[in-house]
């Protein structure tokens, strides 16, 4: 029995240190099963191993394993490869020797030093973003140099020194791109912006673009994300895929709210049953403290009518957690942060919590705003107060990553007050900020005012000092004609030409150091109105008239207001219209042409007048034409008559086979005498203002002068009896007409 007893008790001890080893792993390596974590300590974090657990308890570390690590050689290296972003806490020293190994290992060719630094990128045009597989931080931005909205520099950031590196081929940096570090592939993913901003045509609008070791290298996904705009992307290192949410996409109507993964070289949408609104320009980082990819804020550009909502710019300022598959909306407790677009979220792993941003604000002189986020709230550890020498100036569009080589979070360039380029780097550390722009320990932003207007405007270029207080001497180059270079930390001037000028101002201390900032002043023409007219100038009520306006010069957006127009035409504010006028009159008619910096003005004249009814005119017809009289002797007087009826007044008239003695005048009455005698056979031809023909006929007869009616012949024949009959015949069809036709003239129904 006591052996027995031994023998169950010691297999009792032996199932009870599995079952509690298979808790264990089950603790540490089973996914987390109940959703966001919104609290507590990361022990209940699926994406924290052992030593990570150690490390926030306080534990010392163990050293790296060569199973888990992939140990190249004696098991005092990583392999870089297998290094995530999760993985490298500088809390630990050992853990982030290994960044700068990797650093030391893939460390890109190129001239550095801590003169060298990017020259200030183009308005939200670059990307930026953690590299461990190379131990830097790595940026993607349009040419500093060249003024264009799209470039291909590519730079490293370590040892808080920048490299500017060259690839065989690289991306263009689209306005709006995104790029995060892939901890699976172990590469760094760029997936291009949009091409939505004037000016730009980025060909690598859409495109996905892997980075490592130095070079960049176009994939070919399957499927892919529409080309858009401000999308938010980051690694989710719990799931295994990069994540990708919204942005501005034709493809959307206007901002997306859809969901995308990738990994292994391939682009996945997910179809999660809730999402956030549609929205871009959101934070979104893996918050490695809560377990969960946390995401805030962007723009959704409509609605604004939630409590978590900032009605300015249909800014969202709500909260969301992205786990296995799901989202959830967050409810954290206390303030959040705000004007959330286009920021920047990453998260801190010194700190233990994501770090965050407010990128746009870029129209005061203020402070920048940055927040932290842990357990599920949001904390203000910022002044919010004007800017210092110790603080960077409040900006948009900078470039926000976590340096895991250097153990603090980078900041970049981004925008300041109108809209000037900034060239200047700091690091986030402790609660503080660190200005690492340059060795002389300062750096300039310089801004223009207004940064684009019509010529004839005047215009003020403004630099600012970021630094230890000194004596500056300033320079500027590449000022538009009518500028002149002056030692002023201000210059104002009136440009006398128009073109786009990159101007940039050389700032330098008392010993010489020196560092520039640059940024783009548009000058446009003149603005004129070349024509103002309105076809037809005269048109009757019913009748359309055409109005068109062509202009020169001025700025994009030209706006059109008219006064003077008839009723119906009224309220009119395109440059080329058509209306129909509902009013008589002679309208003096004035078009306003302006832009955003000045207007001029044209008059036309438009004549609108009662339309003529057309009456229902009979067709032309002649009713009567006769000789009066009808015989008559050898020169004696007759009239030819014509009676006519409908058509379309005025009347011409023209006759043919008249006797010798009468010639033919466009008249109704034709009065002559015939000097011949025998029988005549004319024509007449009436023509109306319409253009209608009729013609009729009649027959005259001239007796020679011994002919009367009383002599009789000496021997009376037929022709004698024939010429009697005759006669008779013609005096009773002449009486016949004049009693129908009553009078001569036009029958009363036709118009005068």
């Amino acid at each position: 029995m006591g052996n027995s007893s031994a023998t169950g008790s010691s297999r009792a001890v032996r199932l009870s240190l599995c079952v509690g080893v298979v808790v264990l792993v089950l603790l540490v390596d089973a996914p987390a099963l109940s959703g966001p974590h919104i609290a507590g300590p990361p022990a209940g974090s699926s994406a924290l191993g052992a030593r990570e657990r150690a490390a926030f308890a306080g534990v010392p570390s163990p050293a790296p394993s060569d199973t888990r690590r992939g140990s190249s050689g004696a098991g005092t290296h990583p392999d870089c490869s297998r290094i995530a972003p999760s993985d490298l806490v500088p809390l630990r020293p050992a853990e982030r020797n290994w960044n700068v190994y990797c650093s030391n290992l893939h460390g890109p060719t190129g001239s550095s030093g801590s003169s060298q630094y990017p020259q200030g990128f183009g308005i939200y045009n670059l990307a930026m973003t953690d590299d461990p597989y190379d131990g830097y931080v790595v940026l993607l931005g349009a040419n500093g140099g060249s003024g264009r909205m799209n470039g291909t520099e590519t730079w490293t950031f370590s040892n808080g020194l920048w490299t500017q590196i060259a690839s065989p081929q690289s991306p263009e940096s689209c306005v709006g791109s995104v790029m995060a570090y892939d901890d699976v592939d172990h590469y760094v993913l760029y997936l291009g912006g949009g091409n939505l901003a004037p000016g730009s045509n980025c060909t690598s609008a859409g495109q996905t673009w892997s980075y490592r070791a130095g070079l960049w290298t176009q994939l070919s996904p399957v499927s892919s994300p529409s080309a858009r705009q401000g999308a938010a992307l980051t690694n989710d290192s719990a799931d295994g895929y990069l994540l990708l949410f919204g942005g501005i996409s034709p493809a959307c109507g206007t901002a997306c709210n859809d969901t995308w993964t990738f990994v292994g070289g391939n682009w996945t949408q997910r179809h999660p049953v809730t999402s956030p609104s549609n929205r871009s320009g959101a934070g979104m980082a893996y918050d490695v403290w809560d377990g969960y990819v946390v995401l805030f804020g962007g723009s959704s550009y409509a609605g604004c009518t939630g409590p978590e909502q900032d009605a300015l710019y249909c800014m969202d300022r709500d909260t969301w957690a992205y786990q296995a598959g799901i989202w959830t909306q967050l409810a954290p407790v206390g303030a959040v942060p705000p004007e959330p677009s286009d920021d920047g979220l990453v998260y801190d792993a010194a700190a233990q919590g994501a770090f965050y941003t407010v990128t746009d604000d870029n129209f005061s002189e203020g402070a920048e705003i940055w927040w932290t986020f842990q357990g599920g709230n949001w904390t203000n550890p910022s002044t919010n107060g004007r800017y210092a020498p110790t603080l960077p100036r409040n900006r948009f569009g900078e470039g926000l990553a976590y340096d895991y080589r250097d153990g603090y979070d980078v900041m970049y360039g981004g925008t300041g007050v109108g809209w000037g380029r900034l060239a200047d780097t700091w690091a986030y550390q402790n609660g503080s900020w660190r200005n690492l722009t340059a060795a002389s320990g300062f750096s300039a932003s310089l801004s223009i005012l207004p940064s684009s207007f019509d010529l004839g405007g005047s215009v003020t270029f403004t630099t600012a000092v970021f630094g230890a207080t000194q004596t500056y001497s300033y320079a500027y180059s590449q000022l538009p004609a009518g500028c002149i270079s002056g030692n002023l930390s201000s210059l104002f001037c009136t440009p006398s030409v128009s073109g786009t000028f990159y101007v940039t101002v050389t700032v330098r201390n008392a010993t010489g150091s020196a560092v520039t900032a640059s940024a783009n002043v548009v000058i446009y023409p003149m603005l004129t109105i070349a024509e103002f007219t309105v076809d037809p100038s005269n048109v009757t009520l019913g009748s359309p008239a055409a109005f068109r306006v062509t202009t020169s010069g001025g700025g994009s957006g030209l706006q059109y207001s008219y006064g003077g127009l008839p009723n119906a035409c009224a309220g009119e504010t395109s440059a080329a219209f058509a209306c129909t006028p509902t009013e008589t009159g002679e309208f003096n008619v004035t078009v306003l042409v302006f832009d955003d910096f000045e207007a001029t003005t044209a008059t036309t004249s438009l004549n609108v007048s009662a339309s003529t009814p057309t009456l229902p005119y009979p067709p032309l017809t002649i009713v009567a034409f006769f000789a009066s009289p009808a015989v008559v002797t050898v020169g004696a007087m007759t009239v030819f008559e014509v009676f006519v009826q409908g058509g379309t007044l005025p009347d011409t008239f023209a006759y043919t086979g008249l006797p010798a003695g009468c010639v033919t005048v466009t008249v109704a009455e034709l009065s002559c005498s015939p000097r011949v005698s025998g029988s005549s056979r004319t024509t007449v031809t009436v023509t109306d203002g319409a253009g209608t023909i009729t013609s009729a006929s009649t027959t005259l007869f001239v007796t020679p002068p011994s002919v009367t009616a009383s002599t009789t012949p000496a021997n009376p024949g037929p022709t004698w009896l024939q010429f009697g009959v005759g006669s008779a015949v013609t005096a009773l069809v002449v009486a016949a007409v004049t009693f129908l036709v009553i009078r001569r003239g036009r029958p009363p129904s036709r118009a005068p």
